[in-house]
């Protein structure tokens, strides 16, 4: 099941070609701004825990009594490939679909959702479409093998943005997200598209994930 948390936000997200790491290290990602709060920064102010398989990026703001909105929050999931999502890879729209309406439907940030959801689905049915994530190929085994990479652009129904990487040796499902008025990348020029975070994806230690199969 997605790990939910409150996904909103309406900040101004610029590019940065600084990598920023996730998971203690084990994997890095590009095009998130230097001055949103991590993980580690966000659980100093929120007092409260974050679940293990989840990384979040908070834009300045956090905790601002002067802040009439949610800051813009990027949310790195971790997700076990189950029977729901196994065949879902071989059409990106379904893939992305699937972790979109999960987003939607588990998420605290909305009272309705069930217009949202079935609109979103819908939406995603028709636009996903393939990114390449060349620093997240698994070697372990002696043959090289990609991640594969299906992305959707924003989903103007439900204000979400949202990219999905595979990782097909380990069984997951890197699950990217952005929600809130200033997650809509191919309004504003100024926001870096969650493509290109996921496209920057790098997986530097594959035993993160246990032990090799």
């Amino acid at each position: 099941a997605l790990c939910t948390e409150a996904r909103g936000g309406a900040d101004i997200m610029s590019p940065s070609t600084s990598r920023r790491p996730l998971y203690g290290g084990a994997m890095t990602v590009l095009h998130i701004p230097p001055d949103f709060l991590d993980t580690d920064e966000v659980i100093d102010i929120v007092k409260r825990p974050i679940p293990d398989n989840q990384e979040m990026f908070v834009a300045p703001g956090l905790g601002s009594q002067q802040l009439h909105q949610a800051p813009t929050t990027i949310f790195i999931d971790l997700l076990e490939v189950n029977e729901d999502t196994e065949t879902l890879h071989e059409d990106p729209a379904k893939l992305v679909a699937f972790h979109a309406v999960e987003i939607l439907t588990n998420g605290t940030r909305r009272e309705n959702v069930a217009s949202e959801v079935e609109a979103a689905a819908a939406e995603a049915s028709t636009s996903a479409t393939n990114v390449d994530v060349p620093g997240a190929v698994d070697k372990r085994s002696g043959s090289e093998v990609k991640a594969i990479g299906a992305y959707h652009s924003y989903l103007d129904v439900a204000d979400l943005e949202i990219a999905v990487v595979r990782l097909p040796t380990v069984n997951t499902d890197v699950v990217i997200s952005r929600s809130g008025v200033g997650a809509n990348a191919d309004a504003d020029a100024t926001i870096s598209s969650l493509r290109y975070v996921a496209a920057s994806l790098t997986v530097d230690d594959w035993n993160l994930f246990g032990e090799e199969a």
